[in-house]
Formats: C-alpha cells, structure tokens, sequence
C-alpha cells in the first residue's frame, strides 16, 4: 500500500506544482535580491549596445531612484524587490532623453517579476 500512495504522489506531483497549499511542494526562495526595473541600452540607428555614462530613474509617487550606468555595462536593474507601476526614464549625453509610462512590476510569493525593458536611444542630432 504504501508503494502505491509514493507512485501516486510522484505522478500528481507535475499536476499540484504551483497550486496553493500543495502538500508535495514546499516554496523556497532565494536569498537574491531582485531588480523590479533593469533596462539595456541601445543605439536606435545603429542597435548597439552603450554603455555609461548615463542616468536611469524610476519613479512611482513619491519613490525616485537613480542609477548612473557604468563605463563598462550597458544593462542595469533598480528599485530592488519593490512592485509597483513605474515610469522609467533615461537620460544620456548626445541622445535625446527616453521615457516610458506605465511599466507594471508584480511579484510572486518570493520576488519582483522584473520588467526588462529596452532603451533604444536616439541621436540628438
């Protein structure tokens, strides 16, 4: 009997994952911190990756943050672990400045679903 109720438990197993309260599976999050916001940059002319320096900012309400891109990185990530609806605004040196509205991070019961957003700036001349 009880090589019975093990097979069944591991055939059920696929179908309970992600269900609340599956007693098969326990959730276990990462120690990580997640970004709820990360953004690459790119040239809209030529589809290059640029790198710093520039000037990301998010904003929900009365939440601002700024992060300056590195030298080196064409891609970073703000505004840790937080949900919420942003906009998100890029600013960098001979490139017009590049906004978008409503970008929407949710989370799951460990993290932020990051929003992945890509910056494709153009020339300002």
């Amino acid at each position: 009997m009880k090589s019975f109720v093990r097979i069944a438990a591991v055939a059920l197993a696929p179908l309970l994952a992600g269900c609340p309260g599956n007693p098969l599976e326990d959730t276990v999050c990462t120690q990580e911190a997640r970004s709820a916001v990360s953004v690459e940059l790119r040239d809209a002319r030529t589809g290059a990756a640029l790198t710093g320096p520039a000037t990301l900012t998010v904003r929900e309400g009365a939440f601002v943050e700024t992060a300056e891109f590195p030298a080196d990185l064409s891609s970073i990530g703000v505004a840790h672990e937080r949900a919420g609806v942003y906009v998100v605004t890029v600013s960098k040196p001979g490139y017009r400045e590049w906004t978008r509205a409503g970008v929407s991070v949710t989370r799951d019961e460990c993290h932020v679903k990051t929003a992945v957003l890509r910056a494709d700036l153009e020339p300002a001349q």
